[in-house]
């Protein structure tokens, strides 16, 4: 309760003092409820201080209307909605409106695209799902200002947006003197400098911003731009260079080296640039269509899995060359409707897949075991339960169906102890949980183990167990 609460102070500034708003463009009715859920009971605020928008070009719309009348904004965007990207509407509220604060909404995501998201603008990532107090805490480290010296860089952005150059170049040295070597202060700095067309200064400024953290983005992203300002190209192109090393999934910016190699008059280097540029793109736009092909699969799976199954191979097969851990979810969701059809075999072939690329993945591994049961070869059930639980002893501890389906695996393997530990696990979450008890009583009444009489008592004795409970992941 004292995290929540030194967690919403800031917050509800944020909302009752600063005139701010948290905008959300999603469509995910899980997450609206635990945000709704956080900003109401963990935060003490009204809903009124949430506007939820379903489209890109409502949300851009709410931004300019909301920003003209200078509201203080959180955009909370999923990174893609149906298959379509969120990239340009990132890119395009970050140039028009800079101040607009941009958590990203995301699940498994890989580094080098995470690098670009936060290069084009985010600000911050949510990794879904998230619980109450993480979300909390994730608004409230995007809204809370970093004591004086985030004050004084916040007023100095804004005076810089206004034109007020000479008290952003004031606020920024107040910040050096605060905070000697910030790279964020020196940014301030080299702004103002930039802006008063004194470009050697500023590109000392971004210069000095670079070597305090060499990992940040945005003062070689200056450098760069002074540098095509002043018309050298070749410093331009070194600061390209070093950029796309960091971040290298942005197009744009290969087409830019390409092109100013081909100034430069390297021909073959441009070439290979350009053509990297080309197979990147080429590389987003499978990527585009899988997720297309996977949100038409999600609409079909509960009335015609057939028709799933198929949509579900084309998101794969989009992205055949470039299959990562992000796409677990579309090879549990193909299993899944595999075995709703009874292809349990296909649905093994599919999850062994998968585990090439992500042998660790006990999810996957848990599901495989589901799809050997469907088949009852129990053993290799079990052999795969066993490793899902070396990956991660506490798999399923969460949750009363997976713990029941565990201890289901366990019991047709001969397994008895694990079985009994996993059915009583099954009623510590769940006490209503009807199937676990009789099992338990099961197995006490054939004198394996101990009677678990507190979980027990009541429950008829029974003579056939009930099949694994539907259940593709946690």
């Amino acid at each position: 309760m004292e995290v929540l609460t030194r967690l919403a102070q800031p917050v509800q500034n944020f909302v009752l003092q600063e005139n701010g708003l948290f905008l959300l463009l999603t469509k995910d009715a899980g997450f609206l409820n635990v945000f709704t859920r956080t900003v109401v009971q963990a935060l003490a605020l009204k809903p009124v201080c949430c506007r939820i928008h379903t489209s890109a070009e409502d949300a851009m719309k709410a931004i300019g209307q909301l920003a003209a009348r200078d509201r203080k904004l959180v955009l909370l965007v999923e990174r893609e909605i149906e298959g379509i990207s969120h990239i340009q509407l990132i890119k395009h509220v970050k140039l028009f409106f800079p101040l607009v604060r941009i958590i990203l909404l995301t699940r498994e995501i890989q580094e080098d695209l995470l690098i670009l998201l936060h290069e084009l603008g985010t600000d911050s990532v949510i990794t879904k799902p998230i619980g109450e107090r993480a979300l909390a805490e994730k608004l409230a480290n995007a809204i809370r200002p970093m004591g004086k010296l985030g004050d004084l860089l916040e007023k100095g952005k804004s005076h810089l947006l206004r034109g007020n150059t000479s008290m952003a170049m004031t606020l920024g040295e107040e910040a050096l003197r605060h905070k000697p070597d910030s790279p964020s202060a020196l940014m301030l700095v080299g702004d103002a400098l930039r802006a008063m067309e004194r470009h050697e200064d500023a590109l000392s400024a971004y210069a000095e911003a670079h070597h305090s953290a060499e990992l940040y983005l945005e003062p070689i992203k200056r450098l760069i731009q002074t540098y095509s300002e002043l018309g050298d190209s070749v410093k331009e192109l070194e600061y390209l260079e070093r950029l796309d090393r960091l971040s290298p999934l942005n197009v744009e910016r290969k087409v830019q080296i390409g092109g100013l190699k081909l100034k430069l008059g390297n021909l073959s280097a441009a070439d290979r640039e350009f053509g990297k540029a080309v197979k990147l793109t080429t590389d987003q736009a499978m990527s585009l269509i899988s997720g297309l092909s996977r949100n038409i699969a999600e609409q079909c799976m509960a009335q015609a899995p057939e028709l799933a199954e198929r949509y579900l191979r084309y998101s794969l097969e989009a992205k055949q060359k470039i299959l990562s851990r992000s796409d677990m979810e579309t090879f549990n969701a193909l299993g899944l409707v595999l075995r709703m059809q009874g292809k349990w075999r296909e649905a093994v072939t599919e999850y062994r897949k998968a585990l090439d690329i992500a042998p660790e993945d006990e999810v996957i591994r848990y599901n495989l075991a589901l799809a050997f049961m469907d088949g009852d070869e129990y053993a290799n059930a079990a052999a795969e339960v066993e490793r899902a639980l070396v990956a991660n002893g506490e798999f399923g501890q969460d949750s009363d169906t997976v713990c029941y389906n565990l201890g289901h695996v366990f019991w047709r393997a001969g397994n008895l102890p694990m079985a009994m530990f996993y059915f009583t696990q099954t009623l510590k979450l769940n006490p209503d949980h009807e199937e676990a008890a009789m099992m338990a009583r099961k197995l006490a009444d054939e004198g394996h183990v101990g009677e678990p009489e507190e979980l027990t008592a009541g429950i008829p004795d029974p003579n056939e167990s009930k099949e694994p409970e539907t259940s593709s992941d946690e």
